[in-house]
Protein backbone atom coordinates (compact mmCIF):
# COMPACT_ATOMS: atom_id res chain seq x y z
CA UNK A 1 0.00 0.00 0.00
CA UNK A 2 1.29 3.77 -0.82
CA UNK A 3 2.14 6.08 1.83
CA UNK A 4 0.89 9.92 1.93
CA UNK A 5 2.99 12.39 3.06
CA UNK A 6 0.95 14.93 5.47
CA UNK A 7 1.70 18.55 5.00
CA UNK A 8 2.93 19.92 8.59
CA UNK A 9 5.83 21.67 6.58
CA UNK A 10 6.68 25.62 7.59
CA UNK A 11 3.53 26.39 5.82
CA UNK A 12 1.06 24.69 8.24
CA UNK A 13 3.92 25.67 11.21
CA UNK A 14 3.19 29.28 10.29
CA UNK A 15 -0.53 28.93 9.83
CA UNK A 16 -0.79 27.10 13.59
CA UNK A 17 1.94 29.72 14.74
CA UNK A 18 -0.68 32.81 14.08
CA UNK A 19 -3.52 30.53 15.58
CA UNK A 20 -1.69 30.87 18.72
CA UNK A 21 -1.29 34.68 18.85
CA UNK A 22 -5.05 35.40 17.46
CA UNK A 23 -6.80 32.21 19.49
CA UNK A 24 -6.38 34.77 23.11
CA UNK A 25 -8.44 37.41 20.99
CA UNK A 26 -10.81 34.99 19.13
CA UNK A 27 -11.49 33.10 23.13
CA UNK A 28 -12.31 37.09 24.57
CA UNK A 29 -15.31 37.47 21.49
CA UNK A 30 -18.93 35.45 21.15
CA UNK A 31 -17.92 32.17 20.46
CA UNK A 32 -20.15 31.88 17.32
CA UNK A 33 -18.70 35.62 16.19
CA UNK A 34 -15.12 34.44 16.69
CA UNK A 35 -15.95 30.95 14.57
CA UNK A 36 -16.75 32.99 11.96
CA UNK A 37 -13.79 35.38 12.39
CA UNK A 38 -11.71 32.94 12.90
CA UNK A 39 -11.88 30.66 10.26
CA UNK A 40 -12.27 33.68 7.53
CA UNK A 41 -9.12 34.71 9.48
CA UNK A 42 -7.40 31.80 9.04
CA UNK A 43 -8.29 31.32 5.00
CA UNK A 44 -6.96 34.46 4.33
CA UNK A 45 -3.94 34.17 6.50
CA UNK A 46 -3.52 30.29 4.25
CA UNK A 47 -3.49 32.33 0.71
CA UNK A 48 -0.65 34.52 2.39
CA UNK A 49 1.10 32.30 3.95
CA UNK A 50 1.23 29.88 0.99
CA UNK A 51 3.36 31.88 -1.39
CA UNK A 52 6.28 32.14 0.92
CA UNK A 53 5.98 28.71 2.91
CA UNK A 54 5.19 25.94 0.48
CA UNK A 55 7.47 23.38 1.85
CA UNK A 56 6.04 20.31 3.30
CA UNK A 57 7.69 17.99 5.66
CA UNK A 58 7.14 14.53 4.70
CA UNK A 59 6.09 12.40 7.80
CA UNK A 60 4.87 8.82 6.29
CA UNK A 61 0.71 8.43 6.95
CA UNK A 62 -0.96 5.02 5.53
CA UNK A 63 -3.68 5.81 3.93
CA UNK A 64 -6.73 3.66 3.85
CA UNK A 65 -10.06 2.41 2.14
CA UNK A 66 -13.02 2.42 3.38
CA UNK A 67 -16.77 1.67 1.41
CA UNK A 68 -14.30 2.15 -1.54
CA UNK A 69 -12.89 5.70 -0.78
CA UNK A 70 -9.66 6.19 -0.44
CA UNK A 71 -9.02 8.01 2.25
CA UNK A 72 -5.18 9.86 2.90
CA UNK A 73 -5.38 9.47 6.54
CA UNK A 74 -7.56 8.33 9.16
CA UNK A 75 -8.26 12.14 10.69
CA UNK A 76 -11.77 13.85 9.13
CA UNK A 77 -13.34 17.46 9.84
CA UNK A 78 -16.36 16.64 11.86
CA UNK A 79 -19.95 18.14 10.40
CA UNK A 80 -21.05 21.54 12.23
CA UNK A 81 -17.32 23.18 11.88
CA UNK A 82 -17.83 24.08 8.11
CA UNK A 83 -22.14 24.03 7.53
CA UNK A 84 -22.14 25.96 4.14
CA UNK A 85 -18.70 24.72 2.60
CA UNK A 86 -17.18 28.05 3.13
CA UNK A 87 -13.64 27.29 4.11
CA UNK A 88 -12.99 24.01 2.78
CA UNK A 89 -9.85 25.07 0.48
CA UNK A 90 -8.06 26.79 4.36
CA UNK A 91 -9.38 23.67 6.51
CA UNK A 92 -7.96 20.91 3.83
CA UNK A 93 -4.04 22.66 4.31
CA UNK A 94 -4.36 21.21 7.88
CA UNK A 95 -4.02 17.79 6.62
CA UNK A 96 -7.55 16.37 7.20
CA UNK A 97 -8.12 12.71 4.86
CA UNK A 98 -11.92 13.96 4.44
CA UNK A 99 -14.09 17.01 5.56
CA UNK A 100 -17.59 16.97 6.24
CA UNK A 101 -19.60 19.67 5.38
CA UNK A 102 -23.60 20.87 7.00
CA UNK A 103 -25.78 19.61 8.62
CA UNK A 104 -27.19 21.22 5.38
CA UNK A 105 -31.33 21.05 5.02
CA UNK A 106 -33.07 21.96 1.17
CA UNK A 107 -34.20 25.45 2.46
CA UNK A 108 -31.63 28.14 4.63
CA UNK A 109 -32.76 28.51 7.89
CA UNK A 110 -31.49 30.86 11.00
CA UNK A 111 -31.60 28.26 13.18
CA UNK A 112 -32.19 29.06 16.84
CA UNK A 113 -32.28 32.26 18.81
CA UNK A 114 -28.86 33.52 20.20
CA UNK A 115 -26.95 33.12 21.99
CA UNK A 116 -26.28 29.55 21.11
CA UNK A 117 -22.82 28.32 21.21
CA UNK A 118 -20.79 28.63 24.63
CA UNK A 119 -17.47 27.55 25.92
CA UNK A 120 -16.18 25.47 28.57
CA UNK A 121 -12.35 26.26 27.94
CA UNK A 122 -11.46 25.05 31.78
CA UNK A 123 -12.83 20.90 30.64
CA UNK A 124 -11.99 21.89 26.98
CA UNK A 125 -15.73 21.78 25.84
CA UNK A 126 -18.49 23.44 24.05
CA UNK A 127 -22.26 23.70 24.04
CA UNK A 128 -24.45 24.51 21.23
CA UNK A 129 -27.92 24.80 20.19
CA UNK A 130 -27.60 25.94 16.63
CA UNK A 131 -30.14 24.88 15.55
CA UNK A 132 -29.38 23.48 11.88
CA UNK A 133 -28.37 26.47 10.87
CA UNK A 134 -27.44 26.29 7.28
CA UNK A 135 -27.55 28.77 4.15
CA UNK A 136 -29.71 26.22 2.38
CA UNK A 137 -28.32 23.37 -0.25
CA UNK A 138 -28.56 25.52 -3.46
CA UNK A 139 -25.76 27.91 -1.58
CA UNK A 140 -23.63 25.64 -0.30
CA UNK A 141 -23.73 23.55 -3.13
CA UNK A 142 -22.35 26.76 -5.02
CA UNK A 143 -19.81 27.15 -2.17
CA UNK A 144 -18.62 23.17 -2.76
CA UNK A 145 -18.06 23.91 -6.30
CA UNK A 146 -15.77 26.96 -5.82
CA UNK A 147 -13.60 24.49 -4.13
CA UNK A 148 -9.92 23.87 -5.35
CA UNK A 149 -9.62 20.64 -3.25
CA UNK A 150 -13.05 19.37 -4.05
CA UNK A 151 -12.48 19.95 -8.04
CA UNK A 152 -8.88 18.10 -7.91
CA UNK A 153 -10.08 15.42 -5.57
CA UNK A 154 -7.31 16.04 -2.80
CA UNK A 155 -9.72 14.44 -0.45
CA UNK A 156 -12.67 12.82 0.75
CA UNK A 157 -15.87 15.08 0.95
CA UNK A 158 -18.42 14.22 3.28
CA UNK A 159 -22.45 15.81 2.87
CA UNK A 160 -24.11 16.01 6.12
CA UNK A 161 -28.04 16.23 5.76
CA UNK A 162 -30.83 17.24 7.93
CA UNK A 163 -34.50 18.37 7.61
CA UNK A 164 -36.28 21.93 7.86
CA UNK A 165 -37.87 22.50 11.44
CA UNK A 166 -41.38 22.83 9.16
CA UNK A 167 -40.53 19.54 7.71
CA UNK A 168 -42.79 16.74 9.82
CA UNK A 169 -40.68 13.41 11.01
CA UNK A 170 -43.20 11.50 9.04
CA UNK A 171 -42.12 13.44 5.73
CA UNK A 172 -38.57 13.48 6.97
CA UNK A 173 -37.37 11.08 3.92
CA UNK A 174 -37.96 13.99 1.36
CA UNK A 175 -35.73 16.13 2.81
CA UNK A 176 -33.00 13.95 2.86
CA UNK A 177 -33.97 12.45 -0.67
CA UNK A 178 -33.26 16.51 -1.94
CA UNK A 179 -30.36 16.19 -0.75
CA UNK A 180 -28.64 12.84 -1.74
CA UNK A 181 -30.21 14.16 -5.40
CA UNK A 182 -28.62 17.74 -5.47
CA UNK A 183 -25.33 16.53 -3.84
CA UNK A 184 -25.04 13.04 -5.52
CA UNK A 185 -22.57 14.76 -8.17
CA UNK A 186 -20.21 16.22 -5.93
CA UNK A 187 -20.46 14.22 -2.42
CA UNK A 188 -17.93 11.20 -1.97
CA UNK A 189 -20.82 10.27 0.97
CA UNK A 190 -23.25 11.13 2.73
CA UNK A 191 -24.64 11.49 6.73
CA UNK A 192 -28.21 11.38 7.45
CA UNK A 193 -28.39 13.22 10.77
CA UNK A 194 -30.99 11.88 12.84
CA UNK A 195 -29.54 12.52 15.92
CA UNK A 196 -28.73 16.35 16.44
CA UNK A 197 -29.69 17.33 20.20
CA UNK A 198 -30.77 20.94 18.92
CA UNK A 199 -33.73 20.58 16.12
CA UNK A 200 -37.20 19.63 17.82
CA UNK A 201 -37.57 15.69 17.44
CA UNK A 202 -35.04 14.45 15.13
CA UNK A 203 -33.65 12.22 17.56
CA UNK A 204 -37.02 10.60 17.48
CA UNK A 205 -36.31 9.55 13.71
CA UNK A 206 -33.86 7.12 15.89
CA UNK A 207 -37.08 5.59 17.39
CA UNK A 208 -38.99 1.71 16.15
CA UNK A 209 -41.64 4.28 15.20
CA UNK A 210 -39.62 5.72 12.32
CA UNK A 211 -35.87 4.18 11.93
CA UNK A 212 -37.23 1.51 10.00
CA UNK A 213 -39.05 3.24 7.50
CA UNK A 214 -36.85 5.55 6.62
CA UNK A 215 -33.54 3.66 6.38
CA UNK A 216 -35.77 1.76 3.95
CA UNK A 217 -36.62 4.36 1.78
CA UNK A 218 -33.40 5.83 2.00
CA UNK A 219 -31.99 2.50 0.77
CA UNK A 220 -34.03 2.30 -1.68
CA UNK A 221 -33.37 5.46 -3.50
CA UNK A 222 -29.65 4.92 -2.78
CA UNK A 223 -30.16 1.60 -5.04
CA UNK A 224 -31.78 3.66 -7.84
CA UNK A 225 -29.24 6.35 -8.00
CA UNK A 226 -26.25 4.04 -7.71
CA UNK A 227 -27.85 2.11 -10.83
CA UNK A 228 -29.39 5.43 -12.53
CA UNK A 229 -25.77 7.25 -11.92
CA UNK A 230 -23.42 4.38 -12.23
CA UNK A 231 -21.74 5.57 -9.48
CA UNK A 232 -21.55 4.32 -5.54
CA UNK A 233 -22.29 6.57 -3.24
CA UNK A 234 -22.19 5.71 0.34
CA UNK A 235 -24.63 6.77 2.63
CA UNK A 236 -23.92 6.63 6.34
CA UNK A 237 -26.02 7.35 9.55
CA UNK A 238 -25.10 9.60 12.89
CA UNK A 239 -26.66 8.53 16.21
CA UNK A 240 -26.83 10.04 19.35
CA UNK A 241 -24.32 9.13 22.48
CA UNK A 242 -27.81 9.26 24.09
CA UNK A 243 -28.86 6.34 23.10
CA UNK A 244 -28.80 3.18 26.10
CA UNK A 245 -28.25 -0.58 25.38
CA UNK A 246 -31.37 -1.46 24.62
CA UNK A 247 -31.67 1.34 21.89
CA UNK A 248 -28.15 0.35 20.00
CA UNK A 249 -29.19 -2.98 19.94
CA UNK A 250 -32.93 -1.77 18.23
CA UNK A 251 -31.12 0.62 15.74
CA UNK A 252 -28.31 -2.22 14.89
CA UNK A 253 -31.34 -4.32 13.65
CA UNK A 254 -32.40 -1.85 11.49
CA UNK A 255 -28.70 -1.19 10.18
CA UNK A 256 -27.82 -4.55 9.88
CA UNK A 257 -31.58 -5.41 7.99
CA UNK A 258 -30.86 -2.89 5.12
CA UNK A 259 -27.21 -3.41 5.00
CA UNK A 260 -26.23 0.16 5.52
CA UNK A 261 -23.04 1.58 4.98
CA UNK A 262 -21.94 3.17 7.71
CA UNK A 263 -22.58 4.73 11.53
CA UNK A 264 -20.72 7.65 12.73
CA UNK A 265 -21.05 7.19 16.23
CA UNK A 266 -21.63 9.54 18.06
CA UNK A 267 -23.24 13.32 17.97
CA UNK A 268 -23.32 15.86 20.94
CA UNK A 269 -24.96 14.86 24.01
CA UNK A 270 -27.94 16.24 25.94
CA UNK A 271 -26.05 14.62 29.11
CA UNK A 272 -23.91 17.33 31.33
CA UNK A 273 -23.27 14.72 34.22
CA UNK A 274 -19.45 14.17 33.22
CA UNK A 275 -18.93 18.61 32.90
CA UNK A 276 -17.74 20.01 36.53
CA UNK A 277 -18.22 23.70 35.21
CA UNK A 278 -22.03 25.31 37.22
CA UNK A 279 -23.02 26.20 33.91
CA UNK A 280 -26.44 25.19 33.27
CA UNK A 281 -27.72 25.40 30.03
CA UNK A 282 -29.32 23.23 27.60
CA UNK A 283 -27.55 22.08 24.30
CA UNK A 284 -25.57 19.14 22.81
CA UNK A 285 -22.21 19.35 24.91
CA UNK A 286 -18.83 18.18 22.76
CA UNK A 287 -15.46 17.59 23.69
CA UNK A 288 -13.09 16.32 26.50
CA UNK A 289 -16.79 15.40 28.55
CA UNK A 290 -18.03 13.90 26.05
CA UNK A 291 -14.81 11.05 25.49
CA UNK A 292 -15.81 8.14 27.59
CA UNK A 293 -19.72 8.40 26.52
CA UNK A 294 -18.81 8.00 23.20
CA UNK A 295 -16.25 5.52 23.45
CA UNK A 296 -18.54 3.72 25.41
CA UNK A 297 -21.11 3.27 22.60
CA UNK A 298 -18.88 2.72 19.85
CA UNK A 299 -17.45 -0.27 21.71
CA UNK A 300 -21.39 -1.85 22.53
CA UNK A 301 -22.43 -1.26 18.83
CA UNK A 302 -19.23 -2.87 17.14
CA UNK A 303 -19.93 -6.01 17.80
CA UNK A 304 -23.84 -5.76 17.09
CA UNK A 305 -23.12 -4.38 13.50
CA UNK A 306 -22.11 -6.46 10.42
CA UNK A 307 -18.74 -6.74 9.90
CA UNK A 308 -18.94 -4.72 6.86
CA UNK A 309 -20.92 -1.50 8.02
CA UNK A 310 -17.99 0.70 8.64
CA UNK A 311 -18.16 2.72 11.44
CA UNK A 312 -16.59 6.63 12.29
CA UNK A 313 -15.64 7.45 15.35
CA UNK A 314 -16.43 11.09 16.50
CA UNK A 315 -17.13 12.58 19.78
CA UNK A 316 -14.31 13.98 22.63
CA UNK A 317 -11.12 12.81 20.28
CA UNK A 318 -8.72 15.49 21.64
CA UNK A 319 -5.33 13.35 21.93
CA UNK A 320 -3.39 10.61 19.94
CA UNK A 321 -4.50 8.18 22.71
CA UNK A 322 -8.30 8.88 22.11
CA UNK A 323 -7.73 8.11 17.75
CA UNK A 324 -6.01 4.85 19.19
CA UNK A 325 -8.37 3.91 21.45
CA UNK A 326 -11.27 4.06 18.70
CA UNK A 327 -9.03 2.32 15.96
CA UNK A 328 -8.64 -0.16 18.64
CA UNK A 329 -12.70 -0.66 19.34
CA UNK A 330 -13.29 -0.44 16.10
CA UNK A 331 -13.76 2.16 14.28
CA UNK A 332 -12.35 2.78 10.57
CA UNK A 333 -11.84 6.72 10.85
CA UNK A 334 -11.91 9.42 13.45
CA UNK A 335 -13.96 12.85 13.34
CA UNK A 336 -12.41 16.09 15.27
CA UNK A 337 -13.99 19.53 15.94
CA UNK A 338 -14.00 20.59 19.60
CA UNK A 339 -10.55 19.29 19.50
CA UNK A 340 -9.43 21.56 16.81
CA UNK A 341 -10.65 24.87 18.37
CA UNK A 342 -9.03 23.76 21.75
CA UNK A 343 -5.55 22.74 20.29
CA UNK A 344 -5.50 24.73 16.71
CA UNK A 345 -4.49 23.31 13.30
CA UNK A 346 -1.34 21.36 14.03
CA UNK A 347 -4.26 18.75 15.83
CA UNK A 348 -3.99 16.61 12.87
CA UNK A 349 -0.55 15.84 12.48
CA UNK A 350 -0.64 15.18 16.29
CA UNK A 351 -3.33 12.86 16.33
CA UNK A 352 -1.52 11.33 12.86
CA UNK A 353 1.93 10.86 14.48
CA UNK A 354 3.23 7.03 15.28
CA UNK A 355 -0.47 6.07 14.40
Amino acid sequence: MKYSSLMTGKRLKSIDFFYRIIKPILFKLDPEKSHDWGFYFLSRLELLVGKFFAVPSPPLVKPTYVRKLFFNNRIGLAAGLDKNGEYIDALSRFGFGSIEVGTVTPVAQPGNEKPRLFRIENERALINRLGFNNAGMHQVFKNIKKSRWVREKKGVLGVNLGINKTTSLKNAYTDYQKGLLFFWDVADYFVINISSPNTKQVRELQTDKYLEDLVKKISSFQKQQNKQMGTQKPVLYKISPDNNEKNLVEISHVFNKFSVDGVIVTNTTNNHDELNSDLKMAGGLSGAPLEQRALFCLKKIRPLLNRDIAIIASGGIMSKESVEQRIKAGASLVQIYTGLIYEGPKIVSDLLENL
